[in-house]
């Protein structure tokens, strides 16, 4: 499984309050946001949000992961626009 896919898809559950609000932004299924949870989940060994059938909230460790994985997705995002500008740069000098 795509473990940086996961991350941006758990800070959407997040920032979207919701896996059907992520599954809408991230044009897929609710079933797949749910398997990213759980494989974070898994992977961290800790439960990252407590859910019902009507409600979610961010358990303590959930709130310290979602803190880093939004430091990961904004690092991602910087660099990718960094390598693009330096990808454009290079084809302006050939």
């Amino acid at each position: 499984m795509d473990r940086h896919l996961a991350i941006q898809c758990f800070c959407r559950v997040v920032e979207t309050g919701s896996f059907a609000g992520a599954a809408r932004d991230l044009d897929c299924s609710r079933s797949v946001v749910t398997k990213y949870v759980q494989y974070l989940e898994g992977w961290t060994r800790s439960r990252l949000i407590s859910r019902t059938t009507r409600s979610m909230q961010l358990t303590q460790a959930g709130e310290q992961f979602y803190s880093y994985c939004k430091r990961v997705v904004q690092d991602t995002e910087q660099a990718l626009s960094a390598l693009r500008i330096a990808s454009l740069r290079e084809l302006q000098q050939a």
